[in-house]
């Protein structure tokens, strides 16, 4: 199965890569010695990218998990828990008609009020 990690160079998708190491794998990150490199996510970059390479399935991980500094800054804990994903959802979309990837998206399991720390 071909599949795109985003956040793959990430802790958990480091560790899940491992697991899928014996499907065809694709994996963004944000660092320019990422197989994929996407400082921004773009939906028309992936709709390209899964396109070209043919992808079946899209395992999203990208969040910002710092909850202290998601608590300081709720715009950009928006947009990097909610923004991107409508962006790789406007991506797939853009197939029309076309076989889609199926997405999975892993989400934060943490969920704190007030000041942290968090423990």
């Amino acid at each position: 199965m071909k599949i795109l990690i985003f956040g793959a160079y990430g802790f958990l998708g480091k560790y899940l890569s491992f697991e899928l190491k014996n499907n065809q794998l694709f994996k963004q990150g944000r660092n320019k010695g990422s197989q994929f490199y996407l400082k921004k996510i773009v939906p028309k970059r992936i709709r390209e990218i899964c396109e070209k390479n043919k992808i079946e399935l899209i395992i999203n991980l990208i969040a910002n998990t710092n909850v202290d500094e998601c608590e300081k800054n709720y715009k950009k804990a928006y947009n990097d828990n909610v923004e991107t994903l409508f962006k790789i959802i406007k991506g797939i979309k853009a197939f029309k008609g076309k076989k889609m990837p199926f997405l999975i998206h892993i989400s934060t399991d943490q969920v704190h009020r007030g000041n942290g720390p968090h423990k």
